[in-house]
């Protein structure tokens, strides 16, 4: 397979703290704002250069240790930055100021180009890095370009350093391999009732997870995690398979089990170490390259020798679907022709959307409503496309046989300036947007009170919600931090024609999002004899085409 050098666009977040945006070699971090009165400021967020083009980013909590972020790329190489020390290798990262804009200039100039040591590196791996996840536990979660995964495991040293887990010759732990290039990596939270079959006493002390890893030849697997060789199932919904392209998880919110611990549950099987809610269901949700996105219920207290798979399909989604549904009903109750035309113009433009780029889960806070039932909270989740300017808002409703159902009729849209790139959660209740133009937004949920109903009915427990809410879009803005993607993310070509006032053209208008992974079949004897060329073989190469070509017009 051919090797992409294109730049990859690598996005992620950690609610309420902080955001990053890598694009080539270069990284921007950022404060997330907590809240409308949020003021803008030059110093929350700052840009550093990696010396590898970027494939994949993630933040890392290292147990009793700082807040890192991993980086992985073309060159094999694992960097751990710590972002706690950020402000000993680069004075304004940290620094909160109000001072103006050309104090800001003045102090970057004189400050000139710093480098960002990492506080840990690990590599050269053996192939380059095209995927990554992280745990709460320290635990870095990698994927090669041929499909093998593996584990790094990093701990926090007396000595106030990052150091490795285990034996420091040969770190590395083989999880699982695919057969082709994988497009995403998912490690999920700890799941309750999930038996834990580990015998490794290393491994015993962890709690039991789901691991999702999704190759470009649309295979979908999850694994047990951390001992990766059970696999609990492979997901397939009902239409034709695509490339997985992101995975979320969406919290368990039964009120009745919403305190019940495991160590007091029955379950003599369980996973009785863990001490979060004890829901014999979890749920998830994934996107894939054809635009549909898949909700899925998994059933926690299956054995692992059972032949019963405890993945289910709640239902799918997709823009397309509700438009269609549509349109027949027009047909079939003889609308007028222009009114039948322009629905079917509308269900043409939904197969356009391009793939899911991601999903992410919302909900309203309790405490904006503690006088109604807990269970009145609105939760959901928002898709983006990639060649949509709109985002979904999707309901999910305490409804069905699973507890949870997407309410895909009650969809919402947000219409926004320009297709997204990228979407990460930044709060509870708002996710973050980098659109195709450089540009940052907030989306999020605004609680509509509805005033068709009386106190005395308010206070009935019912299934659906007593109150309703809106996907709007946030006034705070950040426009430092959006002029660093644009510096980073600028396209040489269109910069060069730009007039003065003008914003920066980016190279995000054009990217194609899912790049990294669409690699082309080559013959490999070919590609090693390129290989092994040198550059003056090459150049000589070039020359000696360029004179037979003058000789051939000559004759």
């Amino acid at each position: 397979m051919t090797h992409n050098t294109e730049p990859t666009l690598c996005v992620d977040s950690l609610p309420r703290k902080a955001a990053a945006v890598a694009y080539g070699n270069k990284l921007v971090i950022a404060r997330f704002p907590l809240d409308e009165t949020f003021k803008p400021s030059p110093f929350n967020s700052f840009i550093f250069e990696e010396t590898q083009t970027i494939r994949a980013i993630a933040f890392l909590q290292i147990p009793d240790g700082p807040l890192c972020i991993v980086t992985a790329g073309d060159q094999k190489f694992i960097h751990v930055y710590n972002l706690s020390s950020s402000k000993k290798y680069n004075p304004d990262a940290t620094f909160d100021s109000d001072e103006d804009e050309a104090e800001y200039k003045k102090k970057k100039a004189n400050a000139g180009n710093k480098v960002w040591v990492p506080a840990f590196r690990f590599g050269p791996h053996q192939k380059r890095i095209v995927t990554l996840t992280t745990g709460n536990d320290g635990t870095i979660v990698f994927g090669d370009k041929f499909g093998e995964v593996y584990r790094l495991m990093l701990c926090w040293s007396p000595e106030h350093t990052i150091e490795i887990v285990g034996d420091k010759k040969d770190p590395l732990k083989p999880l699982l391999q695919h057969f082709s290039t994988l497009t995403t990596l998912f490690l999920s939270s700890p799941v309750p009732r999930l038996e834990n079959i580990s015998t490794s006493e290393d491994l015993g002390e962890q709690e039991p997870r789901r691991l999702f890893s999704a190759d470009k030849d649309k295979h979908i697997r999850v694994s047990r995690y951390p001992e990766t060789y059970l696999i609990e199932q492979y997901l397939w919904n009902k239409g034709t398979p695509a490339p997985m392209t992101c995975v979320t998880e969406i919290p368990f919110f039964y009120e009745e089990d919403a305190h019940v611990r495991t160590n007091t549950s029955n379950n003599k099987s369980g996973n009785k170490n863990n001490k979060n809610f004890n829901s014999n269901l979890s749920f998830y949700a994934t996107g894939d390259a054809k635009g549909v996105v898949s909700f899925w219920a998994a059933y926690n207290d299956v054995p692992h020798r059972d032949p019963e798979e405890p993945f289910n399909l709640i239902t799918t989604f997709h823009p397309h679907q509700r438009l269609a549904a549509k349109f027949n009903y027009l047909l079939q109750h003889d609308e007028t022709a222009r009114k039948v035309e322009e629905e079917k113009d509308k269900v043409e433009k939904a197969k356009e959307y391009g793939g899911v780029v991601s999903v992410v889960y919302i909900h309203l806070n309790q405490a904006d409503h503690h006088e109604l039932h807990p269970r009145d909270f609105v939760r959901g989740v928002l898709v983006a496309y990639e060649l949509s300017d709109e985002i979904f808002f999707i309901p999910l409703m305490e409804l069905g046989e699973f507890g949870l159902y997407p309410s895909v009729v009650d969809q919402k849209r947000l219409k926004l300036s320009a297709p997204p790139v990228a979407l990460v959660k930044s709060n509870n209740n708002t996710a973050m947007t980098l659109l195709r133009d450089g540009s940052i937004r907030f989306v999020g949920l605004l609680q509509e009170v509805r005033t068709d109903k009386r106190d005395e009915d308010k206070k009935i427990c019912e299934h659906l919600s007593n109150i309703d809410a809106d996907v709007s879009e946030w006034k705070v803005r950040m426009p430092y931090f959006e002029d660093k993607i644009r510096e980073i993310t600028a396209d040489p070509k269109a910069t060069a024609g730009k007039k003065k006032g003008e914003a920066t053209p980016t190279a995000l208008a054009t990217l194609d999002l899912f790049a990294h992974w669409k690699h082309e079949a080559v013959d490999p004897r070919t590609r090693e004899r390129e290989d092994d060329e040198s550059d003056e073989e090459k150049e000589e190469k070039e020359e000696s085409g360029k004179s037979n070509k003058k000789k051939a017009k000559k004759a």
